[in-house]
């Protein structure tokens, strides 16, 4: 198997656009990619030997490596799921090698391009989703739709609902939905940033870029992903930071300008942010959600302590709390706090894995040299941020994303290099 570079191009750019709009496609693509890499390999090994340098080329191959051993050590001894599962579960980090060796410059720049371009899309179908107020009611699997749209073909009406009156795009719920977009939003931010810098000397690109990041801002409002808007506003501040001090004065003036109109101007997402720390702002949903995840929080601190060093393995998680709605007990396996479920299934061990790697891609970002270092600062400390009140380690999704941009952060091929 051999892709010709125009069609390893045409893949790398649908591979990006689907890794926002169809995760099904997205993972038929990466299969393919993968396959396409191992054939490759395969064919160099045979030409001129496995040489013993090949293995372990970047700073994370040994994190990561010692991470998925101490999973499968885990699996292997109790017993919470198969291997097929956990390899299943960890699948994800299969884009992270790939990205890290398999692409050379032009292919990273091809593949970051599209995934703007599909996040742009989809921050646009978010706002389409909140304009036409087609609501997707879960608890009672039933859709309210406007009138007008009644003569409307189904299948188009079910991809413009909201989900309970939250924009979630393509994706299955809200959060994952405005997870997916981040890489998307600080790439596009990084490249507003250097129009900045060039006094808008391209004022069609210029105003492309600016419109770009105006939709995706609008698809994370209408997410209403308190976790990832807490993420977005950090990030932010440290993609500001790394641009430099002046830069950094502007982005929290104008980030803290942005806030105060939306907080002033929606009584609705300022209900939803206050109801964090509130008990009597937001709506009912609001302050449900936040109460399950409180409960979850607790049991998941419990069963910490029971089983600290090892945890409780891989899907071994089940945590028992009360449904605010139909008031009946329900079993939870995500903790949703990616931090508390690792140590939770992993014990400290896995989450000490967990934190090497963290500390390697900091290290990493802290002395890259490439025009993208803001933008990887900033996004990797809004998935940090947000993964206090979400699990997105355990969602596919959103894993794929992060991992993806994580081997390209630790590719040899930076930006500036032929």
């Amino acid at each position: 198997m051999k892709f010709f570079p125009p069609s390893r191009l045409m893949f790398l750019a649908l591979f990006g656009l689907a890794l926002n709009i169809s995760i099904s496609v997205a993972e038929i693509l990466a299969g393919l990619l993968l396959i396409e890499w191992f054939w490759r390999a395969v064919k160099s090994w045979k030409r001129t030997g496995f040489q013993q340098d090949q293995l372990f080329k970047t700073p994370l191959d040994i994190p990561i490596f010692l991470f998925v051993l101490w999973t499968l050590v885990l699996v292997v001894f109790q017993q919470t799921t198969g291997i097929r599962d956990m390899l299943s579960n960890q699948s994800a980090l299969l884009l992270f090698f790939w990205a890290a060796n398999a692409l050379n410059k032009i292919e990273k720049q091809k593949l970051q391009e599209w995934l703007c371009w599909g996040s742009v899309f989809v921050g646009f179908w978010g706002i389409l989703q909140y304009v036409g107020k087609v609501n997707y009611l879960p608890f009672q699997r039933t859709f309210v739709i406007p009138e007008f749209m009644t003569s409307w073909p189904q299948w188009l009406v079910h991809e413009l609902a909201l989900n309970n009156e939250r924009a979630q795009g393509f994706r299955s719920h809200p959060i994952t939905y405005a997870e997916s977009m981040v890489p998307g939003f600080f790439l596009v931010l990084s490249g507003g940033a250097l129009a900045l810098q060039s006094r808008f000397s391209n004022v069609k690109k210029s105003f492309g870029l600016l419109l770009s990041v105006l939709l995706m801002a609008g698809g994370f409002l209408f997410s209403q992903s308190r976790g990832v808007w807490v993420g977005l506003a950090v990030g932010i501040l440290v993609f500001g930071a790394l641009q430099g001090r002046r830069f950094f004065l502007t982005t929290l003036l104008v980030l803290l300008g942005s806030i105060s109109l939306v907080l002033t101007f929606s009584p609705k997402i300022r209900g939803r942010v206050l109801s964090v720390v509130s008990s009597s702002s937001g709506s009912v949903g609001d302050q449900y959600s936040k109460s399950t995840r409180y409960d979850l929080w607790r049991g998941a601190w419990n069963g910490i302590k029971e089983r600290p060093l090892m945890g409780h393995g891989l899907r071994g998680v089940k945590l028992k709390s009360i449904d605010p709605i139909s008031l009946e007990e329900r079993v939870w396996t995500e903790t949703h706090n990616m931090y508390l479920q690792i140590t939770l299934e992993l014990g400290a061990v896995g989450l000490g894995l967990f934190i090497w790697i963290l500390v390697v891609i900091w290290w990493k970002i802290w002395f890259w040299r490439d025009p993208l270092r803001p933008a990887m600062g900033g996004m990797f400390v809004c998935f940090l941020v947000a993964g206090l009140t979400e699990s997105w380690t355990k969602d596919q999704e959103v894993a794929m994303i992060f991992w993806l941009m994580m081997g390209i952060l630790m590719s040899p091929f930076g930006h500036e290099e032929a």
